[in-house]
């Protein structure tokens, strides 16, 4: 992708982390950004490339939600953004979510 996207996506990516670090005010609103993730990844609406820019601080919001609101955003999206969704909370989960193990 063009410089400047990737600037973009590597921003926004820093954002989530950021706002991830204060879950207590950004907990409601997590699941909000993350729908809209799993949207534009599901309709391939995200420049190419930058995805993987967006991943760390997408990581941080599911670390930040609690399962009512993963359920609830889940249960919200259609077949195509559950599966995109699925793949993504396998790959906080086995990649993202500290495990205990250092």
């Amino acid at each position: 992708p063009p410089l400047a996207v990737r600037a973009c996506a590597r921003q926004l990516g820093r954002l989530y982390e950021v706002a991830a670090r204060e879950p207590d005010t950004f907990r409601r609103h997590g699941a909000y950004a993350l729908s809209d993730y799993v949207c534009a990844s599901a309709r391939g609406a995200l420049a190419p490339g930058s995805a993987p820019l967006l991943l760390s601080g997408v990581h941080a919001l599911l670390g930040v939600c609690e399962a009512p609101q993963l359920n609830h955003l889940f249960g919200s999206l259609d077949d195509t953004g559950k599966e995109r969704f699925r793949e993504l909370h396998e790959r906080y989960a086995r990649d993202g979510k500290f495990a205990g193990r250092v």
